[in-house]
């Protein structure tokens, strides 16, 4: 725990008054309808400025104001969140004025102030399940990065989340992986979110000896290891359309395979994970490792520095086809080359960690252009490249399809590919024989 003022320090400074004396009022266990709180700006300390009102809950209540901290930066992950969404939930779960509650529909910050206030209990200085099956319900998907499929069978949803608890029993028995789930049916867009939350990889966290002995200090510290169980996020999300049931899962696949599964054969009694899957590729990982190498080794950022993201995916995709030709392939090797010769890097998009924003650059003529026409493009591209993991970083390619005009999308991330639209029969084999 922070010291009382490293607690001040820590507290968000571009907060208005009001939104900090709604946050006293949460802390200090006064119950009011924070949506109208918030839309009328109301002040419950108007005796005290805001700093005062932070130094008071540093001093008196350090244990409560921690948890607001850590709730609003680790407890709260504001990048998986669509604001409308959470905004809905809010609404119909606690009453809210929709005209009221529509002010903030896009303002992430007063939306988790309002949720904080709902769910938190100070008497025991936590938050109610609720916290999470709000987080559950506002889950951001995306149409182009996600895994989706559609299968033809379709299900009551009220039945597939009731036969969840079955998979954490086998989850949570034997060698499994320890596992919660967090679940809620959206009635209006008839869809089933699943929050999966997994422990993962042992792992040995330097620290000091005094901090795991509940002391503050030490005149003479010392340095000692503790056994941490990191837990990992994914989401799964099956909705009702009119050709069966679509179903998405949040992030990259293949480290999920035996766990997924195990869920889709609990809940649908049918295994669509490999439908779901990217194809894992050498080629694929080599691009991804080769784009980060260069962003991160470039002393001068430039336009040509980030026009670089184009050579790299056409000379790693056109190197992968010319070794075509040295193996055995039903396609002819010399279809491949020419096939595959004319990639396109159409965008790049890159998820921060901790981070409310996604930064992202898209032309359907490609990124070259783009960043040569727009002055600072480049060099934010760069930065954003350069400061994210691997995982996070997604590219997108176009590749000529087979009338010419029509170009299929090959998606490149995680060390995995595949397409976002498969009209073309004839790319789709070509990738595979390239991409291994």
């Amino acid at each position: 725990m922070l010291e009382k003022y490293e607690l001040i320090d820590a507290f968000p400074s571009s907060l208005a008054k009001y939104e900090v004396s709604l946050i006293a009022t949460t802390l200090e266990g006064q119950q009011v309808n924070p949506c109208n709180f918030m839309y009328e700006q109301l002040d419950s300390h108007k005796e005290e400025s805001t700093e005062d009102i932070v130094e008071r809950l540093a001093f008196e209540h350090p244990e409560r104001l921690q948890t607001y901290l850590d709730a609003k930066k680790h407890y709260f992950n504001s990048r998986r969140l669509k604001p409308v969404l959470l905004r809905n939930y809010l609404r119909l779960k606690y009453g809210y004025d929709s005209v009221k509650i529509d002010e903030f529909r896009d303002d992430k910050n007063s939306l988790f102030l309002m949720l904080f206030h709902e769910t938190y209990v100070p008497e025991k200085n936590e938050l109610k399940n609720e916290f999470v099956t709000a987080q559950t319900a506002s889950y951001k998907f995306k149409d182009k990065r996600d895994r989706m499929t559609t299968i033809k069978d379709s299900f009551n949803l009220d039945d597939v989340e009731n036969k969840v608890s079955d998979f954490e029993k086998i989850m949570n028995s034997g060698e499994n992986s320890t596992t919660i789930c967090d679940t809620y049916i959206n009635e209006d867009l008839g869809c089933l979110t699943i929050l999966l939350r997994q422990e993962h990889n042992r792992k040995m966290n330097p620290t000091f000896k005094f901090r795991e002995l509940g002391k503050s200090s030490s005149s003479e510290p010392e340095l000692t290891y503790v056994e941490h169980y990191p837990v990992r996020e994914n989401a799964v999300q099956l909705k009702n359309v009119e050709t069966g049931t679509e179903i998405q899962v949040y992030s990259a696949v293949s480290p999920w395979d035996d766990t997924l599964m195990k869920l889709f054969t609990t809940i649908i009694e049918q295994d669509v994970t490999t439908r779901l899957s990217g194809k894992q590729s050498s080629a694929a990982k080599k691009i991804m490792e080769d784009v980060k190498e260069t962003t991160t080794d470039s002393d001068n950022i430039t336009p040509d520095s980030a026009i670089q993201v184009q050579n790299i995916v056409s000379d790693n995709i056109s190197r992968a086809a010319k070794k075509v030709e040295d193996e055995d392939s039903t396609l002819d090797s010399d279809y491949i080359k020419e096939k595959l010769k004319e990639t396109i890097v159409t965008g790049v998009q890159v998820d921060v960690e901790d981070s409310e924003t996604t930064f992202e650059v898209h032309s359907e003529k490609g990124i070259s252009s783009l960043l040569e026409d727009y002055e600072g493009m480049a060099e934010s591209l760069i930065q954003a490249v350069s400061s994210a993991q691997i995982d996070d970083i997604t590219i997108y390619a176009k590749i000529p399809g087979g009338s010419g005009d029509d170009k299929d999308e090959i998606v490149l991330e995680n060390g995995e590919w595949y397409m976002s639209s498969n009209s073309s029969e004839s790319t789709l084999k070509a990738l595979e024989a390239a991409l291994k």
